[in-house]
């Protein structure tokens, strides 16, 4: 039973609320408003709705001290859309950072979000993923989610999920409650909660809590969770079972007075970069600015940044007579840990709201927004710990130089002819040493070039149009470099990989393909080098080059079921070569995972090449490769060291990233900073 309201605390007004998630599905929702600002949102568990009886005692007690609750259905749970899953942890994340997201549009503080049991384990993976919140509360979470399955599901289960399928889990009068995918479980087998809790920010106020006698999930699972998050308070109630039948004022006290003693650090930091805009001149500073980087820097570490992105719908022709899509996209960074990625399963990607990281568009930008139906922002390069990005794919009006980490942007002047069609640049910086980026450095200058994605390298004549804005002069220049003489006959469709150095693209020749188009930023240069000429299917995408970071490039594709790589410029020297198929059986966790889809029991050479596709390199650890299973929507590593490959993250099942939708991210040592630059307000 909910406990009475306190006499002091004010009325509390109940509002159904429907948020759309990312996937477009409806969530419902219960917004108990009390007049105060300050909400927390009650997250529920396995099989359970926002109506279950613990988030209703929450919400009543919580609202007695006048604090606002918002409650709400998981998809698939409830009264909200969608079809319901058993794992879907990694979505019911993503569904809360909707609610969040939506919350603060609304001029809500979110002090906290408090999960129980499967929701427990939601809101430890959404704090590693999205650091918003300064408040989490577990209750009763399950570390291992390896544990616990057969209990609820039955013996056995496991093997006949892996044979049929699928399991129908029935009640006592054989009517079917739910149904386990196979895929549904591999996400809860896939599902890293060791590497979540050490994934969380020292900033991040975090509270578990655990019934001693709880009978479903085991307290010491509590004990795991405090040894890994950094800022963690553990509270046990001796006697409570899972639900704390028997303990709904204990278990509702304790939480109540976690998240009214945390003051400043209850605040999200979406308001906290509003603290940060005010007293600039404070953030700004070097020890201040050193500080905010090691708290946060975490989170982007080192990895590579990927972006699919597909045409929606076709929209009128503009007056000009072009003709625009409506893209949507979603990006997210995976993370890199060089070549320990293949030695663990651990989901080491979160979703990236990259819109986040850019202003509110003018006046001109909007108008080009509504003509294009545009809403998503893009990244076209990164480059010493900065995000090059735009509001828009096609003819975009503003670029802006970002950091991802202490969340600051620039934005270019408008571009002078914005372009008829999509385009692709490469941003450099100097900043003055000869160290790059040393602890904290502010550049002294930048360069940003734009040239069209794809050329038609064999037109007579033709050159290649640049924009070229410096920071020296402040000014869009335009130029145009005309194709040499050895052009004659090179044609490559693809888009251009870019250097992680800024200085320079390639474009791999479809024919000849033993030739690659290389330009400079620095001296504006073009020219043809050699590259490896490839044995099957020239027309393929499965291939990619990069930049080493001693310099030179690093050329690989994947031939049927042969991964090639060589070392270039100068020449070309063969540096590995491997049976895609021989690194699974080499690899215990991918070998098991293959061999439940029956891929293993396939000979045939060119259905590895269709199952695995190439997208590139790892820039914290050059002999680590990625690769894309896109039928069951996993991104997988490959060390050249190890010889082994390993599923690192899972994605949306049919997705396809290529090498050009991939952008290696390196942190530098520390801050960088451009004169300009302003903090999200």
């Amino acid at each position: 039973m909910a406990q009475p309201r306190d006499a002091s605390g004010p009325p509390a007004s109940q509002i159904r609320v429907v948020i759309t998630n990312k996937h477009g599905e409806k969530l419902v929702g219960l917004l108990h408003q009390t007049g105060s600002n300050k909400i927390v949102v009650l997250c529920h568990g396995f099989i359970s709705t926002k109506n279950d009886s613990l988030i209703l005692d929450l919400a009543a007690a919580l609202t007695n001290k006048g604090i606002s609750v918002f409650r709400f259905d998981f998809s698939g749970n409830g009264e909200s859309e969608g079809e319901f899953e058993y794992g879907n942890y990694r979505k019911e994340a993503d569904d809360l950072h909707s609610v969040v997201s939506y919350l603060c549009q609304e001029k809500y503080d979110v002090t906290a979000v408090v999960g129980h049991s499967k929701g427990g384990d939601v809101v430890v993976i959404y704090a590693s993923i999205y650091d918003d919140v300064r408040t989490i509360i577990n209750l009763s979470g399950r570390f291992d989610l390896k544990k616990g399955i057969e209990e609820r599901i039955g013996e056995g289960s496991i093997d006949r999920i892996n044979k049929q399928g699928y399991l129908d889990v029935k009640d006592k009068s054989e009517k079917v409650k739910y149904r386990v995918t196979k895929e549904s479980l591999m996400e809860r087998l896939d599902t890293d909660m060791h590497a979540a809790s050490v994934s969380i920010s020292q900033e991040c106020r975090f509270l578990t809590v655990h019934g001693s006698a709880d009978e479903t999930i085991p307290v010491e699972d509590a004990f795991e969770f405090a040894k890994l998050i950094p800022n963690h308070k553990l509270q046990v109630i001796e006697g409570a079972n899972h639900n704390y039948t028997a303990h709904r004022k204990e278990v509702a006290d304790t939480v109540v007075e976690f998240i009214t003693s945390g003051g400043v650090h209850g605040t999200p930091r979406c308001f906290l970069k509003a603290y940060l805009h005010r007293y600039n001149a404070i953030a700004c500073g070097p020890e201040f600015a050193a500080r905010h980087w090691q708290l946060h820097s975490p989170y982007l570490s080192g990895g590579v940044f990927l972006r699919h992105v597909h045409a929606s719908s076709l929209l009128e022709p503009t007056p000009g007579g072009r003709t625009l899509h409506d893209w949507e996209s979603f990006s997210f960074f995976l993370a890199s840990s060089g070549s320990s990625l293949t030695s663990s399963s651990a989901n080491r990607a979160f979703f990236s709201d990259f819109t986040g990281l850019l202003p509110s568009p003018n006046p001109r930008e909007m108008a080009y927004l509504q003509l294009t139906g545009a809403t998503d922002a893009f990244i076209v390069h990164s480059s010493a710990g900065l995000l090059l990005c735009c509001r828009g794919r096609v003819s975009p009006v503003h670029h802006y130089a970002c950091d991802p980490v202490a969340l600051r942007w620039m934005a270019l002047p408008e571009l002078p002819r914005p372009p008829a069609g999509e385009r692709s640049g490469v941003l450099s910086v100097d900043a003055g040493d000869d160290s790059g980026c040393s602890a904290s450095s502010v550049i002294k200058r930048f360069q940003v070039v734009l040239f069209d994605q794809r050329r038609q390298w064999d037109t007579p004549g033709g050159c290649l149009e640049l924009e070229v804005f410096s920071s020296d002069s402040g000014e869009w220049t335009a130029m145009r470099l005309r194709y040499p003489s050895t052009f004659a006959g090179f044609m490559a469709f693809a888009p251009s990989f870019l250097g992680q150095s800024g200085t320079a693209a390639y474009w791999l020749g479809f024919s000849p393909s033993d030739k690659a188009v290389a330009y400079s930023s620095v001296d504006h240069s073009l020219r043809l080098i050699p590259v490896p000429g490839r044995v099957h299917e020239i027309s393929a995408h499965n291939r990619c080059t990069a930049e080493r970071r001693g310099g030179g490039l690093r050329y690989a594709h994947f031939d049927a079921a042969d991964f090639e790589v060589w070392d270039l410029l100068p020449g070309a020297t063969p540096a590995h070569r491997a049976s895609v198929k021989d690194a699974v059986q080499r690899s215990p966790g991918a070998r098991a995972f293959c061999r439940t889809l029956g891929w293993l029991a396939v000979s045939p050479k060119a259905f590895w090449r269709g199952v695995f596709e190439l997208i590139g390199f790892d820039p914290a650890d050059e002999d680590v490769f990625f690769f894309q299973a896109r039928q069951v929507g996993r991104l997988a590593a490959y060390s050249m060291r190890l010889r082994k490959l390993s599923f690192v993250c899972q994605v949306v099942a049919g997705v396809t990233f290529t090498p050009f939708d991939m952008f290696p991210y390196a942190r530098p040592p520390g801050p960088v900073h451009i004169p300009g630059m302003q903090y999200l307000s």
